[in-house]
């Protein structure tokens, strides 16, 4: 059940909004709509949990307030990723129909499939990275999208060990 008050106009005072009866006041209730309540998914309440502990860190750094309540608060733990990579079977035709669409195309299906290397690593491979004597394909750099004037590569923060096929 809903209650819509009836306040005077304006932007009533704190006192004006004190106990009154609704009789008086021509209060009207109303009934809430059928429903089912559901609980948020734990995704969502991480997502508020971002939006107000970022409020209120920005109060603690305006000395608005002492400390971020939110720090104290308990997350739900977000679930861990279940990955389903396909079989040897459907990544085999994955990568010979790529290769029967172009063969830049296909090289790069199968290379991601091989190293399991990130989409940038790829992107920023140069032949010098690849040594065929040794059966090695060096790692180093990763590419990095242009903001504004062109792209540019970058050597990762990670691992600079390279990756071998």
């Amino acid at each position: 059940m809903v209650v819509k008050h009836r306040w005077p106009a304006g932007r009533p005072s704190v006192k004006s909004r004190a106990e009154h009866d609704c009789d008086v006041a021509g209060c009207r209730v109303t009934e809430c709509r059928s429903h089912v309540c559901k609980p948020l998914s734990a995704g969502t309440v991480r997502k508020v949990h971002f939006v107000i502990s970022g409020a209120l860190a920005a109060a603690v750094r305006w000395e608005w307030i002492d400390s971020n309540p939110a720090a104290d608060a308990k997350k739900p733990k977000q679930a861990p990723p279940q990955p389903q990579p396909p079989t040897s079977d459907e990544g085999s035709r994955i990568i010979t129909a790529a290769w029967t669409q172009d063969f830049a195309w296909g090289m790069l299906i199968w290379l991601k499939m091989v190293t399991g290397a990130r989409r940038g690593e790829l992107l920023a491979l140069r032949w010098h990275d690849l040594h065929l004597d040794q059966g090695v394909l060096e790692i180093r750099r990763n590419f990095h999208p242009p903001k504004r004037e062109g792209a540019r590569e970058g050597h990762q923060n990670t691992s600079d060990a390279p990756h071998q096929p």
